[in-house]
C-alpha cells in the first residue's frame, strides 16, 4: 500500500510545473540586489501599477455600448470597431511575447504597432466574411476567428525575422519554443470556452461527472507550458500562473455560478483544497531538505574555521618569533 501512495505521488509530483523547474543564479542575484537597492514604497507602486494597463484596456473595449444584434451585420459598426480593437491588442501582445522571449532578434516598436494594425485588420475582413456568409452574430467569434489570426501574425513575424534567423541559427530554437508556448495559450482560449459550452448542456449527474475533468485540462495545460519555456526557465512561473492558472480559476467560477447543483460547486472545492494540501506538503518537504542543507554549509564552514585555525597554529608553532 505504502508503494503504491509513493508510486502515485512520484506521479503527481512529476505533472506538477512548479516541482519541475528551477530560478538561475543571475536570477537570484538580481532579486537580491533588487531588494537591497529599491525601497519598499516603490516596490508596492510598481506591484499595483503593473496590472493597470491591461485592466483599463479590458475596460475600455467592454464599456462600449453595442447595438441589437438584430440589426443585422450592417448595422453593428461598433461592434466591428470593438472586435478590431480587441483583436489589435491580443496582436500587440502576441508580438510583444515574441519580442520578449527571443531578445536576439531585433523587432523595433513602430514595426510592432505598425504590423499589428495590419495583422488586426486582416483578422477582422476575415470575420466580416464569416458573418455575411454565416450570419450574425458568428458562433463561437474567438475560436472561428483564430486562425486566421494565427496565420496573419506569424507571417507578420516571418517577414521582419527571416533573414535574421537565418543569420543567427540558434534563434531559430527559441522562436520554435515562443511559437509553442503561444500555440499553449491559443489552445486554452478554444479548449476553455468549449468545455464550458458541453458543461452548460449536461444534466445535473453529467455535469458532476464532467466538472473533474477541469484539474485535468489545468495540468495538462501547466505540463503543456513547462515544456516550452526551455530558453526562459526564469519566466515559468509567471507563464503557467497567467495562463493555466488564471483560465483554470476564471472557468471553476463560471462552472459554478451555471450549475444548479450544489455537489458540483463542492466537488470543484473539495479538488482545489486536495490539491492546495498536496503543494503545501511540497512546500514543507522542500523547506527541510533547504534547513538541512543550511546545517551542513555552516557545518562545513565551521570546520573550515577550525581547519584554518589550526595551520595558523602549526605554523606559529614552527617559526616562533
Amino acid at each position: 500500500m505504502a508503494s503504491r501512495l509513493d508510486t502515485l505521488t512520484k506521479v503527481w509530483e512529476c505533472t506538477q510545473a512548479g516541482l519541475n523547474g528551477r530560478y538561475s543564479s543571475d536570477r537570484a542575484l538580481s532579486l537580491a540586489s533588487y531588494v537591497k537597492e529599491v525601497r519598499l514604497f516603490r516596490a508596492l507602486v510598481v506591484l499595483l501599477a503593473t496590472p493597470l494597463p491591461c485592466l483599463v484596456a479590458t475596460i475600455l473595449v467592454d464599456v462600449v455600448k453595442l447595438d441589437d444584434p438584430s440589426q443585422g451585420l450592417q448595422g453593428n459598426t461598433t461592434f466591428i470597431a470593438r472586435e478590431y480593437a480587441t483583436y489589435w491588442l491580443m496582436s500587440f501582445l502576441g508580438a510583444q511575447q515574441f519580442r520578449t522571449s527571443v531578445p536576439i532578434l531585433p523587432y523595433p516598436m513602430k514595426f510592432v504597432i505598425l504590423n499589428t494594425f495590419v495583422v488586426a485588420a486582416i483578422s477582422i475582413s476575415i470575420l466580416y466574411g464569416f458573418g455575411s456568409v454565416i450570419g450574425f452574430p458568428v458562433p463561437f467569434t474567438i475560436i472561428v476567428g483564430c486562425p486566421a489570426w494565427v496565420t496573419s501574425l506569424s507571417a507578420s513575424l516571418a517577414l521582419v525575422w527571416m533573414k535574421k534567423i537565418r543569420e543567427t541559427p540558434e534563434a531559430w530554437s527559441m522562436v520554435m519554443n515562443v511559437f509553442k508556448q503561444w500555440m499553449c495559450q491559443v489552445g486554452l482560449v478554444i479548449v476553455y470556452p468549449l468545455y464550458f459550452y458541453v458543461f452548460t448542456t449536461l444534466s445535473h449527474i453529467g455535469q458532476i461527472m464532467f466538472a473533474l475533468l477541469l484539474p485535468v485540462i489545468k495540468i495538462l495545460a501547466r505540463s503543456a507550458l513547462t515544456h516550452t519555456m526551455v530558453h526562459v526557465r526564469d519566466d515559468m512561473p509567471e507563464v503557467v500562473i497567467f495562463n493555466a492558472e488564471v483560465f483554470n480559476a476564471l472557468f471553476v467560477s463560471y462552472c459554478m455560478q451555471n450549475s444548479p447543483s450544489i455537489w458540483t460547486a463542492l466537488e470543484l472545492m473539495a479538488v482545489d483544497v486536495i490539491q492546495l494540501m498536496l503543494t503545501l506538503r511540497k512546500i514543507k518537504s522542500a523547506r527541510h531538505k533547504l534547513d538541512a542543507l543550511s546545517r551542513q554549509v555552516e557545518q562545513e564552514s565551521s570546520w573550515g574555521t577550525r581547519l584554518l585555525s589550526c595551520q595558523h597554529i602549526s605554523k606559529t608553532d614552527q617559526f616562533p618569533p
